[in-house]
Parts: C-alpha cells; sequence; structure tokens
C-alpha cells in the first residue's frame, strides 16, 4: 500500500499552500499599486513641466513685444 499522509498534514499543507497563494497576490496586488502610483507622480511631474514651460514661452513672447505695442 502507498503512503498517505495523515489528515491533519494533509490538512497543513492545503493551508500553507493557500497561504502562500494569497501571500503572492498580495505581493502582487502591493506592486501593482505602487507602480500605478509611479506613474501617477510622473504624469503630475510632466503636467507640471509641461505648464511651467507653457507660462514661460507665452512670458517670452509677450516681453519680446516692442514696448510701444504694449
Amino acid at each position: 500500500m502507498g503512503h498517505f499522509p495523515s489528515p491533519v498534514n494533509w490538512f497543513l499543507f492545503r493551508v500553507n499552500g493557500y497561504s502562500e497563494i494569497e501571500q503572492e497576490k498580495l505581493n502582487l496586488i502591493n506592486s501593482t499599486y505602487k507602480t500605478l502610483e509611479q506613474l501617477e507622480n510622473y504624469k503630475n511631474e510632466t503636467i507640471n513641466f509641461e505648464q511651467q514651460r507653457a507660462i514661460i514661452k507665452s512670458g517670452n513672447r509677450f516681453s519680446n513685444k516692442p514696448y510701444k505695442e504694449l
């Protein structure tokens, strides 16, 4: 006859395996959340940069006009 684990050992194996899967799921969720957070930060930095560039560009156009046109 083959060797079968005791019901307690089988149960612990199943619980531990389930816990490992759940931990991997949580790790993946946390990693994805951190990546999305970084992307959101990059997006906001890009928006701020483009806004500043537009302000500087419009300021340069205004200051380059001859004084008599103002």
